[in-house]
C-alpha cells in the first residue's frame, strides 16, 4: 500500500509529494501490518453490509477569510467523497484546514459568523465599501436523514417537497456581506443570505434544518463539556433504546399535564372568596341555604345599583368630545371615564383585586380634584376683583389711589405754572396713568378667567358638568360598598369576588370542586407510569454504563493510557415529583452519571471496577484527565456509542422533535458526518495508530445481535497524524503556496492549493 502511494505521488505537486513521503516515513517506523490488516478488515465489512447512505460530497468557498485558490481563483472547491468514508484533511500549520472545513461547515449549518470570516473591506474612499464571502456544501441524503429534514421543515412551516430534491441532495449556501461607508461612523453590519437547494430561507430555518445533520467536534470544547452533568448523561442516552426514551418522554409529558391541571383546579378553589362565617357543606341545611340566598340577593341588588351608577356617571362622555374626536377639557378626566366605562362588576386581577373598585376610587379622585380646581379658580378671581375682600388686588389698588390723592394734595389734574410746578404736575399725571393701567390689566385678567368660551372658570364648570354624578353621590356609593365589605369581613377590593363565590355556592356550580378528585386520581396514575418509565430508563442506563466501562477500559492500553475507565451511574438522585425531573426543559429520568478515571489500577481494582474501596477509588475524568486523555477517551466512547460525541457537543434530539409528540424521537438519527478538528493532536506512536483505527471504525458498520449499529457514517478528520492519512479512504491536502495572485480589491499574497487522493486498499 505504501509503495502504491509513492508511485501515485510522482504526478503530484512537489510540496504534496514531500508531505506524502513524510507520512510514509513515519508509518514505516510503526507497525505496518496492523495498519494494513485494519484497513482490509474494515473495508471488507463495508462492502458486505454497507453503511449509512448520507455523506458530504463537497465544500466550496469563495473569499472565505480572504483565501483564494490556485492561479488566483477566488473559489476553493474540496471534494470529500462519493460514499460514506473516512476523509483525512492534512496540511501545514496555518494552511487554512480548519477554516475551509470546520468553519465552513459551521457557517452552512447556521453557526455564528464573524467579520474575520470575510476579506478586508475594499473600495474607493468616496464609495460604499463592501466585502463578500460565500460558503457552499452539498450533502447526499438517505434515510433516516431525509425524514429528519422533512420533519424539521414541517416544524418551521416550510414545505419539505420544495426544499428536498428528488435525488436526495441538499445544497446549502450561505453568503456573507459586510458594508461600510466613509461618510458613516457606524460599525459595519454583517449580513447573511441563506439558501437550500436554491430557495432563500432565514438563518434560523437553515440552523433548524441543517444543524442536526452535522457534528463539528473541537477537541478543547468537547473536553470541557465533560464537566456538565446533563451532557455526560446525554452521552449514555445515545445508546438507550428509542422505545425506552420515547416512553419516558411520553409519561413525563402526561404527568406534567395532569399535575398542572390539578394545580389549576386547586388555585381556582383557593381563589374563592367567602365570608369567614360561612362554612361549605356538601349537604347544607335550609338555614344555610336561606342565609346564602339573602347574601346573594343583597349583593345582586348592590350590583344593579352600581351598574345604574356607572351608566349615570359615563352618560355625558359623548358630549365631552368635539367633532374631531378630541376631548373637551382635561384628557385625564376623559381617560378616567373611559377606563371606568370599560370596567365591569366582576373584573378582577390575578391576585383577586377588583378592577371595578380600583377604577371607582380613581374616578372619585379625579372628580374631587376637579371640584378643588374649580374652587381654586373662584378664589383666584375673587383675589383679583372682589371689593369685599380686604386683601384683593382691586382693594389694594383703591387704597393706593387714595394715598396718591393725598400725596398730590388733592390735585388730580395738571396746572400751568413755572417749570418746577410743571414737573410736579407731570409726575402726578404719570402716577395716575400707571394706576389706571394696573386697573385695566386687572380687569382684563378677570375677564379672561370668566370668558364664556376660553375662560378657565367656564371650562372647569363644563368639565364638572360633564360628570353625570356628584362627589357626594360617589362618596355615598363607596360608603355603602365599605359597609357591605365589613358585614362579610372581607376587603372592599374582594367584594365582587365574594359575590361570585357566594352565587356559585348557592347554585352548586363550582366545577373545580367536582373535577378535583378526578384530577388527583389522574395525576396519581400518571406519576406511577412516569416512575415506572424512569425505572426502566435507569436500568437501561446502568447496563450501558457497565458495558461502556468494560469496552473503553479495554481500548485504553492501545491508546497509551494505563488506567481504568468507569461510567458510574448515580441512580434516582431526584424524585419524579421534582420540577427538575418533570418540568419543561428538564432532562429525561432522575439519574446522573460520572466518568471516573483510575490511574495505574491494580489487578484487584480492574476486576472489581465498580467497588469504591479505599485503594481503588478514582477521580472524575474532568478533574484529573489531561486534554489528550480526554480526547482519546471521547473518541473511544464515540466508537462504542455512535452519536455520543454529538451529544457532548450539544447536538440533541430535542432539536428535531418536540415533547408534545414523543413518537417523533423515532425518526432521529446520528449525524450525516462527524468533523473532528485535530482530535488527535499531541498523540504519536502506537497511540496514534489506535486513534486512527477508532476513526476508521466509526465509518464501518459494526455487527450486533440484531444486525448493525448506527455506525457507518462519514468521518472528516482535520489532522497532522500520518496514521490517519494512511488509513483514510480519501486524503485531502490543504497547501499554502507562495504563488502571487491578483484579485480585484485584495492585496497579493499566498494562495491555497487543494489536492485530493484516494488511498489504495
Amino acid at each position: 500500500a505504501f509503495q502504491s502511494r509513492r508511485r501515485a505521488s510522482r504526478s503530484r505537486p512537489r510540496a504534496i509529494v514531500m508531505f506524502q513521503n513524510r507520512v510514509t516515513m513515519n508509518l514505516e517506523h510503526q507497525d505496518d501490518a496492523i495498519v494494513a490488516d485494519m484497513r482490509r478488515a474494515t473495508h471488507s465489512a463495508q462492502q458486505q453490509h454497507g453503511g449509512c447512505g448520507s455523506y458530504i460530497e463537497s465544500i466550496k468557498s469563495r473569499n472565505l477569510a480572504g483565501m483564494v485558490g490556485n492561479e488566483g481563483s477566488a473559489e476553493i472547491s474540496i471534494d470529500l467523497a462519493d460514499e460514506p468514508n473516512l476523509v483525512a484533511v492534512t496540511g501545514e500549520t496555518a494552511s487554512g484546514k480548519s477554516v475551509l472545513i470546520a468553519k465552513a461547515a459551521n457557517l452552512v449549518t447556521g453557526g455564528t459568523a464573524s467579520p474575520t470570516m470575510l476579506p478586508p473591506i475594499s473600495g474607493d474612499d468616496d464609495e460604499t465599501r463592501t466585502s463578500e464571502a460565500v460558503v457552499e456544501m452539498t450533502i447526499q441524503l438517505d434515510e433516516p436523514h431525509l425524514s429528519m429534514v422533512g420533519l424539521a421543515c414541517n416544524r418551521i412551516g416550510l414545505d419539505a417537497s420544495e426544499i428536498l430534491s428528488q435525488d436526495g441532495k441538499l445544497a446549502l449556501k450561505r453568503a456573507l456581506s459586510l458594508q461600510s461607508s466613509k461618510s458613516s461612523s457606524s460599525k459595519p453590519r454583517l449580513k447573511s443570505t441563506c439558501e437550500i437547494n436554491g430557495r432563500t430561507i432565514t438563518l434560523k430555518a437553515m440552523k433548524a434544518i441543517a444543524g442536526p445533520l452535522l457534528t463539528i467536534v473541537d477537541a478543547a470544547v468537547a473536553a470541557a463539556a465533560l464537566s456538565k452533568p446533563n451532557l455526560r448523561l446525554a452521552v449514555i442516552d445515545t445508546a438507550v433504546p428509542i422505545a425506552i426514551k420515547s416512553e419516558t418522554l411520553r409519561t413525563k409529558t402526561a404527568y406534567r399535564k395532569a399535575r398542572r391541571q390539578r394545580e389549576k383546579l386547586e388555585r381556582e378553589l383557593n381563589s374563592q372568596v367567602l365570608p369567614p362565617s360561612y362554612s361549605h357543606s356538601d349537604n347544607p341545611n335550609d338555614e344555610a341555604i336561606e342565609m346564602l340566598r339573602h347574601w346573594v340577593d343583597e349583593l345582586d341588588a348592590f350590583e344593579a345599583r352600581m351598574i345604574k351608577f356607572s351608566e349615570s356617571a359615563i352618560s355625558p362622555i359623548g358630549s365631552s368630545i368635539d367633532s374631531q374626536g378630541t376631548p373637551i377639557g382635561s384628557t385625564q378626566l376623559f381617560d378616567t371615564l373611559k377606563q371606568f366605562e370599560a370596567a365591569s362588576w366582576f373584573d378582577c386581577s390575578d391576585e383577586g383585586v377588583s378592577e371595578y373598585y380600583t377604577r371607582l376610587l380613581d374616578f372619585r379622585d379625579v372628580v374631587k380634584d376637579m371640584d378643588y380646581q374649580l374652587q381654586a379658580a373662584y378664589s383666584a378671581r375673587d383675589a383679583l376683583a372682589a371689593l369685599s375682600q380686604p386683601d384683593s388686588a382691586v382693594t389694594a389698588l383703591e387704597r393706593a389711589r387714595s394715598h396718591l390723592f393725598d400725596a398730590t394734595g388733592g390735585q388730580g389734574d395738571s396746572e400751568e405754572g413755572n417749570g418746577s410746578h410743571d414737573t410736579y404736575s407731570a409726575a402726578v399725571e404719570d402716577a395716575h396713568e400707571r394706576l389706571n393701567a394696573v386697573e385695566d390689566a386687572l380687569s382684563n385678567c378677570v375677564n379672561s378667567l370668566e370668558n364664556a368660551n376660553t375662560g378657565l372658570i367656564p371650562t372647569l364648570q363644563r368639565m364638572v358638568g360633564s360628570i353625570g354624578v356628584s362627589l357626594e353621590e360617589i362618596d355615598s356609593v363607596i360608603g355603602d360598598w365599605s359597609t357591605l365589605s365589613r358585614k362579610h369581613a372581607i376587603s372592599p377590593f374582594s367584594l365582587p369576588s365574594c359575590h361570585r363565590s357566594l352565587r356559585a355556592e348557592l347554585d352548586g356550580s363550582i366545577e373545580a370542586r367536582t373535577l378535583l378528585p378526578q384530577a388527583k386520581a389522574k395525576e396519581k396514575d400518571a406519576l406511577i407510569a412516569f416512575d415506572l418509565a424512569c425505572g426502566d430508563l435507569t436500568a437501561a442506563r446502568q447496563s450501558l454504563c457497565s458495558c461502556l466501562s468494560t469496552a473503553v477500559t479495554g481500548r485504553l492500553p492501545s491508546l497509551g493510557i494505563r488506567s481504568h475507565f468507569e461510567a458510574r451511574l448515580n441512580a434516582s438522585i431526584q424524585k419524579c415529583t421534582d420540577s427538575a425531573a418533570y418540568g419543561e426543559g428538564s432532562g429525561l429520568g432522575t439519574d446522573s452519571v460520572d466518568f471516573i478515571l483510575r490511574h495505574q489500577p491494580s489487578e484487584n481494582t480492574v476486576e472489581n471496577c465498580s467497588e469504591d474501596d479505599g485503594k481503588g477509588r478514582g477521580e472524575k475524568l474532568e478533574s484529573i484527565g489531561s486534554a489528550g486523555e480526554k480526547a482519546r477517551i471521547i473518541l473511544a466512547i464515540e466508537t462504542e456509542f455512535p452519536g455520543s460525541v454529538g451529544a457532548l457537543c450539544g447536538r440533541d434530539v430535542s432539536s428535531v422533535f418536540q415533547e408534545d409528540n414523543p413518537s417523533e424521537i423515532g425518526v432521529t438519527a446520528g449525524s450525516v458526518a462527524v468533523i473532528y478538528d485535530e482530535i488527535d493532536s499531541h498523540v504519536g506512536g502506537r497511540a496514534a495508530v489506535a486513534m486512527a483505527k477508532l476513526l476508521l471504525d466509526q465509518t464501518r458498520p459494526q455487527p450486533q445481535d440484531e444486525g448493525f449499529s448506527s455506525r457507518g457514517g462519514q468521518v472528516v478528520c482535520i489532522t497532522h497524524s500520518p496514521s490517519v492519512a494512511a488509513v483514510a479512504d480519501r486524503h485531502v491536502v490543504i497547501q499554502k503556496t507562495n504563488l502571487p495572485y491578483s484579485v480585484e480589491g485584495q492585496e497579493e499574497g499566498s494562495s491555497i492549493g487543494v489536492t485530493a487522493a484516494t488511498s489504495p486498499v
